[in-house]
């Protein structure tokens, strides 16, 4: 009867390493003694090669057993012919290369001639075999194939007497003294074929796994093949089982470890579905519960690991990620008594749900807030957005707690990456901190309102500007668009709006920032303008750089000192430059001075005229740049991912406000599609950096 020899499902033990002969030292020498044998027609070289040979295939058997028990998988098999005897190069995923040598035919002898050296199992430990009995160690015990993982159980080794012409055995892995052989008592008489693996016995013929036959041709090891390995063939939801969820079957797409569904209509009362597989394995689990095709239901709310296992023991493990509508996470604002929201002075009362659609985003959120609307030409756009401010400070989406957030609607930007794409950048940057953003869809009084961009409100904070309830927050700002509550102060060339704090108008506060930014505008135009003894003792020239350079290269129109350019200062600190703000109709997205990818623009402005005829500051200039150019291709990939992200939002999206297609103010271009304005905006990017590294402004 045919022993074939399957691991069990869990193996406690691990494949150690054994003594094994280098291949390429092993072929020069039975080149060698074949070279030998044939020049003395004689018997003993032609033995001495076969033991090499037998000695070889007993590590490979071993190392064979060692990857089966690691749950490895083989990925080819070769023969070779030369040297002769020829055999089999076996590779495996994970584990060495072995090496089969083939058997030698030829008489057998009284007791087969060469002891045959197998394995045998019970329970899940491997046991060396030879002529088939347990091979044993002084004590009695059964010798095993693999040890713990502090101990190595080297392969046995055989070898001929030349006193008496026996084939010994050595069980130790010393080998190196008499008496570490023993007798087997078997006389070579000469070479009688394999002492481990039989005549023709590596059969790749199969097409999930490679069988190994041994030299007793009873015992037989089958180790899967890569295509073999467990894993999910299909995944998703049928209607039929999930009637109240669907509308239709949704199927997700398995890519390597994780599988992604879309489920393409709004879900708000959770994703208690029932999933539809098919699997290469044998059974599917999550956690210690085994799972069934189409039966059961599983709460897809957060990530869920699945995990398929083999016959053999071997696992795949998958996150599977349930996402619905667009994907992006869905805030549900209601208005009390449905009230409209039409000012940016007064707050309305409302309810906020955030439902994570994609599991990772951050969780689920829900609470009381007030509302109201925010901007200044964007609030005359068809789509509003709003500002949010809760009672105490609140975490959404993973990020920093605090009591105001903003709702950026990107109306004016068909690609609603240039925002995005400038704080990418801004993190990139050495500025202190850049507001961290979300996508997401907005349902206002239980109408789609689109896709929105949820924002951390510029402040002092200490996850914002971190300046110290002492520190000062202020906007460079147009004067026609101040509010009337605004507290501001004016130079000979600027205006600034005090954001925070709250100060008196000429009270001590007010006085101090004004003469601080006053004086620090009269040295950058004084005559003894410089560097080291003059301006840069009030300003943080590396803010001043960085910011400089974002706003120069996406061409921000209103980077020029006119308004959305913030500054900041810490108690005993120097004035810095940021955060930054407001890039919507930036990166060649306006008809009005933006529109090129050519030409100097922040260099124009009020304070940069001046820093650009300090030789320090031109040096960093240059060397931040060089920073910059590095980067493009990450500020590319990233707007490749943002619009991937945003694949099936945009649809939404433009069926709320049909924006694609037609000119809305203050666009450039129209370029239709949606990937045709994201290509548009990469090429226009691509052609700004060319164009500022031909500048001397920027050239090292």
């Amino acid at each position: 009867m045919k022993k074939i020899l399957l691991p069990a499902l869990t193996l406690l033990l691990t494949a150690a390493g054994c003594e094994k002969y280098d291949d390429s030292a092993l072929r020069e020498e039975l080149l060698r003694l074949q070279q030998e044998q044939e020049a003395q027609k004689g018997r003993l070289t032609s033995i001495e090669a076969w033991q090499l040979t037998v000695n070889s295939n007993i590590g490979a058997l071993h190392d064979i057993v060692g990857a089966l028990q690691a749950n490895d998988y083989v990925t080819s098999v070769d023969t070779f012919a030369t040297p002769a005897p020829g055999g089999y190069y076996v590779r495996f995923a994970k584990s060495p290369q072995v090496t089969i040598w083939n058997g030698a035919r030829g008489e057998k002898g009284e007791k087969g001639d060469i002891p045959q050296v197998s394995v045998g199992i019970e329970g899940e430990v491997y046991y060396w075999r030879v002529d088939g009995q347990w091979l044993t160690d002084g004590d009695g015990n059964k010798i095993p194939l693999t040890g713990g993982k502090e101990v190595t159980i080297l392969a046995p080794q055989l070898r001929i007497s030349a006193a008496t012409n026996e084939w010994e055995i050595c069980t130790n892995g010393g080998c190196t003294d008499e008496d570490d052989w023993t007798s087997t008592g078997v006389k070579a008489t000469g070479p009688q074929g394999d002492a481990v693996f039989a005549e023709n016995g590596v059969d790749n013929s199969h097409s999930d796994y490679v069988e190994f036959t041994l030299a007793d041709g009873e015992t037989r090891i089958r180790v899967l093949k890569r295509n073999e390995l467990p894993r999910f063939l299909s995944f998703g939801f049928k209607a039929t089982d999930n009637p109240l969820a669907l509308v239709y079957d949704v199927a997700g797409t398995v890519e390597d470890s994780v599988i992604k569904v879309l489920i393409p209509h709004v879900m708000v009362s959770g994703k208690n579905l029932v999933p539809t597989f098919t699997v290469e394995g044998d059974m599917v689990f999550i956690g210690d519960e085994l799972q069934q095709s189409g039966v059961g239901s599983v709460d897809f709310s957060s990530l869920v690991t699945y995990t398929v296992r083999s016959y053999l023991g071997i696992t795949k493990h998958y996150k599977v990620q349930v996402s619905s509508f667009t994907g992006l996470p869905m805030v549900f604002i209601n208005t009390k008594n449905n009230a409209p929201i039409v000012s940016k002075d007064d707050y309305v009362d409302a309810t906020i749900r955030i439902i994570e659609s994609t599991p990772g985003s951050g969780g689920d959120f829900s609470g009381e807030v007030k509302i109201k609307g925010r901007g200044n030409s964007t609030w005359a756009m068809p789509k509003k957005p709003y500002k949010i401010k809760f009672d105490k400070k609140t975490s959404l989406l993973g990020e920093p707690k605090d009591k105001e957030w903003v709702l950026l609607a990107n109306y004016a930007d068909k690609t609603s990456l240039r925002n995005e794409t400038t704080f990418f950048m801004g993190r990139l940057s050495l500025l202190e901190w850049t507001p961290r953003t979300h996508f997401v869809e907005v349902f206002l009084n239980e109408v789609y309102d689109g896709t929105y961009q949820l924002c951390e409100q510029i402040k002092i904070a200490e996850d914002r500007v971190n300046v110290a309830d002492d520190g000062y927050l202020l906007e460079v700002d147009h004067p026609d668009w101040r509010e009337p509550d605004d507290i501001y102060f004016e130079t000979s060339r600027l205006s600034f709006t005090i954001k925070e704090p709250d100060v008196e108008k000429n009270g001590e506060q007010y006085a101090w920032i004004k003469n601080y930014v006053t004086n620090v505008e009269n040295m950058l135009y004084s005559a003894n303008f410089d560097s080291d003894t003059g301006y840069a003792k009030y300003v943080d020239i590396p803010s001043f750089v960085d910011w400089y350079l974002v706003n120069e290269i996406v061409k921000n129109v209103d980077g020029i000192m006119k308004t959305s350019c913030y500054l900041n200062i810490a108690p005993n600190g120097k004035l810095k430059m940021g955060p930054l703000w407001d890039f919507d109709v930036s990166l060649g997205n306006n008809n009005y001075d933006g529109e090129h990818p050519t030409g100097l623009y922040i260099a124009t402005a009020p304070w940069f005229v001046q820093l650009l005829k300090d030789p320090v500051f031109v040096t960093q200039l240059k060397e931040r740049f060089e920073y910059f150019k590095s980067r493009k291709n990450d500020i590319l990939n990233n707007i490749n991912s943002g619009a991937e992200y945003l694949k099936y939002s945009v649809i939404e999206n433009n069926s709320r406000w049909q924006t694609l297609y037609i000119y809305t103010w203050p666009n450039y271009a129209i370029w239709g599609a949606y990937n045709n304005e994201v290509q548009y905006l990469k090429n226009w990017l691509d052609r700004r950096f060319e164009w500022l590294e031909q500048q001397s402004l920027f050239k090292k």
